[in-house]
C-alpha cells in the first residue's frame, strides 16, 4: 500500500470498507477500479499526525457513481482512524433527504450500526447533537483501549449558510487536536463558489465565507470537491482557498452510457422537437404538442415491451419544459390525457378488431421509432395486455415546491413515472430508470456545466439503451452535442496531467469549447480567460524570451528537434525568389511538434492563453488521430531575418506579400507559407529589435503555427498566475 506523504502509516483495508465492497455487489472486473480510485484519493488525504490541510477534487460523469465512490472513501476512512465526515449535498430538502437516505443505508447495512453516528443538519440547540459530537471527541482525542470500539460521525448538512454555520458552533464547543476531518463536498461547483469573486472590494458571498469558517475550526483537514462538472473549481483563482491542491478523474463503469454514445453522429437515441411546439404560455384547451404525444407514445411502448420481457424494476419518463413551475401543470395535464386516452384505445382494442387497427395505427409512429435500436420489438397486438398494465401503473407526477414543498418519490409504489419539472430535477437529482426524456427549452446562458447538469438521461443503461430516446429542441441538441467535445477535451487533458504528478497550479487552464458555451458562471471566476480558434489565422510567438539564457536554451532545443528532419526546398510563390523568400519544408508526426512547442515557455503572461490554446487543439487532434502529421518550414534558413518591435513592443515574425514589377504577386506573404492537410510549424531565427532600433536579442527563434479550417475547434484558455 502506498504511504500518506509523511505517515509511517500505510493504508488499511478494513472490515468496513471490506463489508462496504460486499454490500454494494461490485463485480470482480469494477472492484479493482474502485478500490484503486477510494485509495488514491484516500492516500492524498490530510491523514498523519500534523499533516498540511489538503483539498481535493474529484472528477466523475453525470449519474456515474459518484456518491457510491465517496461512500467507499468513507468506510475505508473510518478504517483509517477518521474520526469526522462532512458531507455538504443538495440545496433542497428534497435532495438532501434523497442523499441521507441512501448514506445511511449503505454503511449501516450488516451489522454496522455502532460503528457510526449520523447527524443531519445538527446543531448546538440539539441537546442530542451537542451529546453525540461530546462523546466524539473524548472517543477520539482520549482513545479507549481497543480504538475500534470508537464510532466514526457522519454529518449530512445541506448547502446553505444557516445550517453550515449551526455546525460550526456546534463544533466550536470542543477543541480539536490533530484528528483527520474529512469534509466532502458534493456537487461542489453549486452554492459553493465564492460568487462575489469578480468584486473582491466586497465581503464573500455568505455560503461560501461560512464554509471557510467551517474548515477554521479543525486544525487538520482535507476538503474534497465531488462533480461532474469541474469548470467552475478549476477555474477560480488559484490562491482562492477552496481551489483545489490535487485532481482525480474517476472512470465510469462498464454499462455507462455519456455524451460520447447519445450524441454520436446520426445518433438513433436523438429526436427532435420542432419551434412550433415550444411554447410558454397554454390555454386550457390547447391539445398536446405533436412531439409529446409521440414522446410519450414511444415511452409507454417501450415500457410495454421491457415487461413483456419480464422486466421487474421501474422506469421513467423525465418532461423537462422550464425551470419556472407554471407551465409544469399544462404538461401534467396533457401527459395524463395521452395516458388516458391509450388506456381507452387499449380496452376498445380488446374487443375489436377495428379498436384493435386504430390502435396499432396510432402507435406506428412510436413503433418505427423504438424499432431503429430494438428490431426484435414485439408487434403491438402482441404487446396488448403488457401495454394495459404499463398504462394504469405509471404515475404521472410533478415534481417541484409549488405547493411549498417538493414531493418525495417513492419507486417502489409503480411500474413507471412520468415526471414533470425543471430546477428541482437538474443537477444532483436522481431518475431511476430513465428512458425517454423531453425537453423543449433552450440552454438559457450557455453555461457548459449547466447544460451538461440537465442531462439526467446518461447513467447506466447499457441493458435497456435500445428503449431511451432524448427529445431537444435545436439548440439544446447542438449545445449538448458541444459539450460533448468540451468534456472529452477536458477530460483527456486532466488525465494526463494527473498523470503527470505535477502540481495542479501548473495546469494550463485550456480546453475545447464551442462559442456558443461558456465555461461556468462568471461571478465565480476572478480572472476571465481568453477565446479563439486559429480559423483562417496564426498563432505566432509575438512576444518570444529575450534575454541571452532563453535565447540559448531556445535555439539549442530547436537544434535539437531539427536534427534527422528532412527537408527540401518550397515556396508559395515564383521559382526565382530570392534568398529571403526561400525556405524548407519537412515532416515529422505532430507528436513530436507538440513536445518541442511545450518545452519553448511563453515569453510573457499574454502570450501564456494563446500558446495553452494551441497546445490543448493539437492535443485534441493527436487524442482522435494518434498518427497525424506536421509540416515544419523552416523560414528563409539562408538569410539573416531582422524584425522592428511594433508601438505595443510586440513583434510580427512575419513578412507581407511582395508585388512583383508586373503588378502581379511575386511573393504571397509568409502567412501563405503553409500546408492545408496537416497543421503547419514554421521556425524564424530573427535579429529583434526595440522600436528605436536597438538590438535586444540576436539569432532569437521564434514560432509561428497554423491549423488548417478543416481541423480547427474553438478553444477556452486561462492564463496560470505566475
Amino acid at each position: 500500500m502506498p504511504e500518506h506523504p509523511g505517515s509511517a502509516e500505510p493504508i488499511k483495508i478494513g472490515q468496513t470498507f471490506i463489508d462496504f465492497r460486499a454490500r454494494s455487489k461490485l463485480p470482480d472486473q469494477a472492484y479493482g477500479q474502485f478500490f484503486e480510485d477510494t485509495k488514491y484519493v484516500l492516500v492524498r488525504c490530510a491523514l498523519a499526525p500534523g499533516a498540511t490541510p489538503s483539498k481535493g477534487l474529484v472528477i466523475g460523469n453525470v449519474q456515474s457513481g459518484k456518491t457510491m465512490a465517496y461512500e467507499g472513501l468513507i468506510a475505508l476512512a473510518r478504517d483509517n482512524n477518521v474520526p469526522v465526515v462532512i458531507v455538504i449535498s443538495g440545496t433542497s430538502t428534497a435532495l438532501l433527504h434523497q442523499g441521507v437516505q441512501r448514506l445511511e443505508g449503505d454503511l449501516k447495512e450488516g451489522g454496522h450500526e455502532r460503528d457510526w453516528w449520523f447527524l443531519t443538519n445538527p446543531s448546538s440547540a440539539n441537546v442530542r447533537d451537542v451529546k453525540i459530537v461530546q462523546s466524539l471527541h473524548a472517543q477520539w482525542e482520549s482513545p479507549p483501549p481497543d480504538p475500534s470500539r470508537r464510532r466514526t460521525l457522519v454529518v449530512n448538512l445541506m448547502k446553505h449558510a444557516k445550517h453550515i454555520s449551526n455546525l460550526v458552533a456546534l463544533f466550536s464547543m470542543e477543541l480539536w487536536k490533530s484528528v483527520p476531518i474529512l469534509i466532502i463536498d458534493d456537487e461542489a461547483d453549486q452554492a459553493s463558489l465564492n460568487t462575489q469573486a469578480r468584486r473582491p472590494q466586497n465581503s464573500p458571498s455568505r455560503t461560501y465565507q461560512t464554509l471557510l469558517d467551517l474548515k477554521g475550526v479543525f486544525p487538520q483537514y482535507t476538503y474534497l470537491q465531488y462533480t461532474a462538472t469541474p469548470q467552475a473549481p478549476l477555474l477560480i483563482d488559484q490562491f482562492d482557498e477552496l481551489s483545489p491542491d490535487f485532481i482525480h478523474v474517476l472512470e465510469p463503469g462498464k454499462g455507462y452510457v455519456g455524451g460520447a454514445a447519445f450524441f454520436q453522429d446520426r445518433s438513433p437515441y436523438l429526436c427532435g422537437i420542432p419551434l412550433s411546439d415550444i411554447t410558454t404560455q397554454v390555454a386550457s384547451e390547447d391539445p398536446p404538442p405533436q412531439s409529446l404525444g409521440h414522446a410519450l407514445q414511444v415511452f409507454f411502448l417501450g415500457l410495454a415491451a421491457q415487461l413483456h420481457d419480464g422486466l421487474r424494476s421501474c422506469r421513467s419518463m423525465l418532461i423537462h419544459p422550464s425551470r419556472k413551475t407554471q407551465l409544469h401543470g399544462d404538461y401534467q395535464r396533457w401527459a395524463e390525457q395521452t395516458q388516458k386516452n391509450l388506456r381507452y384505445l387499449v380496452d376498445a382494442a380488446k374487443d375489436s378488431p377495428d379498436g384493435i387497427a386504430a390502435l396499432v395505427e396510432l402507435l406506428d409512429n412510436a413503433r418505427l421509432e423504438l424499432l431503429r435500436t430494438k428490431p426484435d420489438l414485439p408487434s403491438t397486438t402482441e404487446l396488448l395486455d403488457d401495454l394495459k398494465f404499463a398504462l394504469s401503473n405509471t404515475l404521472v407526477m410533478t415534481i417541484n415546491a409549488r405547493a411549498g414543498k417538493t414531493p418525495e418519490i417513492r419507486w417502489e409504489d409503480a411500474q413507471g413515472f412520468v415526471l414533470i419539472g425543471g430546477q428541482a430535477m437538474d443537477r444532483g437529482f436522481t431518475v431511476e430508470g430513465l428512458t425517454v426524456t423531453y425537453m423543449p427549452r433552450g440552454v438559457g446562458v450557455g453555461n457548459a456545466d449547466t447544460v451538461e447538469q440537465r442531462g439526467r438521461f446518461f447513467g447506466y443503461k447499457e441493458d435497456y439503451l435500445a428503449y431511451c430516446r432524448i427529445f431537444l429542441e435545436p439548440d439544446a441538441r447542438f449545445a449538448f452535442e458541444a459539450y460533448v467535445e468540451h468534456e472529452e477535451s477536458l477530460r483527456s487533458a486532466l488525465r494526463k496531467f494527473e498523470q503527470s504528478g505535477e502540481p495542479l497550479d501548473q495546469w494550463p487552464r485550456a480546453f475545447i469549447l464551442d462559442p456558443s458555451l461558456k465555461p461556468t458562471r462568471a461571478n465565480v471566476i476572478r480572472r476571465p480567460g481568453t477565446r479563439g480558434d486559429f480559423t483562417a489565422g496564426w498563432y505566432t510567438e509575438t512576444r518570444p524570451p529575450v534575454s541571452p539564457e532563453a535565447t540559448q536554451y531556445r535555439s539549442d532545443r530547436i537544434r535539437q528537434f531539427l536534427n534527422g528532419i528532412d527537408f527540401k526546398p518550397f515556396s508559395p510563390g515564383k521559382t526565382d525568389l530570392p534568398p529571403a523568400q526561400t525556405h524548407q519544408i519537412g515532416r515529422l508526426p505532430l507528436a513530436d511538434a507538440l513536445e518541442l512547442i511545450k518545452d519553448l515557455p511563453a515569453g510573457s503572461s499574454a502570450s501564456a492563453k494563446p500558446k495553452a490554446g494551441l497546445e490543448m487543439q493539437l492535443s485534441y487532434l493527436l487524442h482522435d488521430n494518434p498518427a497525424i502529421g506536421c509540416a515544419v518550414i523552416r523560414m528563409r534558413p539562408d538569410y539573416h531575418s531582422r524584425r522592428k518591435a511594433q508601438k505595443a513592443g510586440t513583434w510580427n515574425p512575419h513578412q507581407g506579400r511582395s508585388p512583383s514589377d508586373t503588378g502581379d504577386t511575386r511573393y504571397p506573404g509568409d502567412a501563405a507559407v503553409c500546408v492545408d492537410d496537416v497543421p503547419t510549424l514554421q521556425i524564424h531565427v530573427l535579429t529583434l529589435k526595440d522600436n528605436s532600433g536597438v538590438t535586444v536579442a540576436q539569432d532569437a527563434p521564434v514560432l509561428a503555427a497554423r491549423i488548417p479550417d478543416g481541423l480547427v475547434s474553438a478553444w477556452y484558455a486561462q492564463a496560470v498566475p505566475s
